[in-house]
């Protein structure tokens, strides 16, 4: 009769991570696979905190067992992934050639081997330098052809790597995800840039590098990969089309409004006339006119915009909040307070309807609205709004509400409400102690109100 598996190994097959850490840290004696088995799981279950234990156990491993044992576990290849994805690159690159030597692939595993044995000061590449003595055939792979400028490029640790890093953006870990796709892009050197392993990798990077706020780098990656990908594809490539609209995204975050226009104009002629995306895109163009100043064509493509996606989504959708606010600050901006008024009037009833009274999409309009009465001398309606506004945000994120208690103290200044200024002011030095003149400011307005 066939004894059943241990507990710990149920425990790794079935990625019950937390109950597999328990039960190695629990046995006197390991067995040589929970060496491995368990900084895997502390990986998994504690993400990047558990690499410092993974590398305790190659320490341990390699100092209690012996050398075919050593082969047999570490040359796991999922071990390698695993290393790989928390940017242990020698240890990674260890348990790489060990699993190729493993399944016949002395040679591959070899080059592997001389990566990590480049790292001599560390256990894992002294570890590869013993190694590699017991291997046949290894000094046909010299190390000058594994510099940097010629890495290897297995395609399953890219995959591994795209995948995980696809992972972590999806969890929003954009940083994370930065931290794979880079050491992913670090093997596509010397590959077919029309690779579709390689674009996906590259577009992916870009992508996260946006997310991750790093616009240049990301500028850096993206525009490249846009004109080899404008070459070698279809205009209408789905992957094609996302790679433009993530480069059109970085300028636009990065006020960079000349190099977007182009961008914009490939984006609307490479997609559908007048589907949804496509209004999205004349959406993102109306954005940018309008921050170049190009008020009077800017306001064409709002209402072009609106008209068309009222029509598809329905004239109450929750996407059109963004696009009403907009346009109305567009509008006010050129001093067209009619319709700035109509159109942050109907952004702000589309929110309170989709997204609720105290929503911050809510608190945005009424500061909006706020700012226009201010600019319009209505300074009642202005205090009505900008309240509002400050009732909502300051209930969320003080940072976000910070804009609106700035332009109420400015309100109250100007009206001469010192209870009200007093109020706002207790309220900024509250969130920011260090800030001289709101202190200053403070002591000045209770000393005029006889208070302390």
């Amino acid at each position: 009769m066939t004894a059943p598996p241990p507990d710990w190994l149920v425990a790794y097959h079935e990625g019950r991570w937390k109950e597999l850490c328990d039960l190695a840290m629990a046995m006197e004696q390991p067995h040589p696979l929970v060496v491995w088995t368990w900084p895997t799981a502390r990986l998994r279950h504690r993400g990047p905190a558990g690499v410092e234990d993974m590398l305790e156990a190659l320490e341990t491993f390699v100092e209690g067992v012996d050398c075919t044992l050593l082969r047999a576990a570490g040359g796991r290849l999922s071990v390698a992934e695993v290393l790989a994805e928390a940017g242990a690159a020698p240890e990674a690159f260890l348990c790489l050639g060990l699993g190729l030597c493993l399944r016949g692939r002395v040679v591959e595993g070899g080059r592997w081997l001389s990566r990590a044995a480049q790292h001599p000061g560390e256990l894992a590449g002294a570890c590869a330098v013993e190694e590699i003595e017991h291997l046949p055939n290894i000094d046909v792979v010299p190390l000058p052809v594994l510099s940097p400028a010629a890495p290897l490029r297995p395609r399953w640790v890219m995959s591994r790597l795209l995948e995980r890093g696809k992972d972590l953006y999806a969890e929003g870990d954009f940083e994370g995800a930065v931290l794979l796709l880079s050491n992913a892009a670090g093997l596509t050197v010397g590959m077919e840039e029309d690779d579709d392993l390689v674009l996906s990798v590259e577009a992916n990077y870009g992508e996260a590098l946006r997310a991750a706020g790093h616009l240049r780098a990301a500028v850096s990656v993206l525009q490249p990969l846009v004109d080899d990908m404008g070459e070698w594809l279809d205009p209408q490539d789905e992957d094609f089309i996302a790679t433009l609209r993530n480069l059109l995204r970085c300028h636009m975050d990065g006020h960079s409004y000349g190099p977007a226009v182009p961008l914009v104009e490939d984006l609307l002629a490479a997609l559908e006339p007048e589907s949804e995306p496509w209004y999205r895109a004349l959406y993102q163009k109306a954005w940018v006119l309008a921050r170049m100043g190009a008020e009077q064509e800017s306001w064409t493509l709002f209402e072009q915009v609106v008209e068309g996606l009222s029509g598809l989504l329905g004239p109450e959708h929750p996407d059109l909040v963004t696009i009403w606010h907009e346009w109305g600050l567009c509008a006010g901006r050129a001093a067209n307070f009619d319709l700035a008024g109509e159109a942050l009037r109907m952004a702000l009833v589309l929110a309170e309807k989709n997204f609720g009274l105290m929503h911050p999409q809510t608190g945005r309009a009424q500061l909006s609205l706020g700012t226009l009465f201010w600019d319009m001398e209505r300074l009642d309606e202005c205090e009505r709004h900008w309240e509002s506004a400050v009732s909502i945000l300051g209930s969320h994120n003080p940072d976000d509400c910070l804009p609106a208690w700035e332009a109420v103290l400015e309100l109250y200044v100007l009206k001469g409400d010192l209870q009200k200024q007093a109020s706002t002011l207790r309220r900024l030095t509250h969130h920011d102690p260090k800030n001289e003149q709101w202190m200053e400011d403070l002591k000045r307005v209770e000393k005029a109100l006889g208070v302390g």
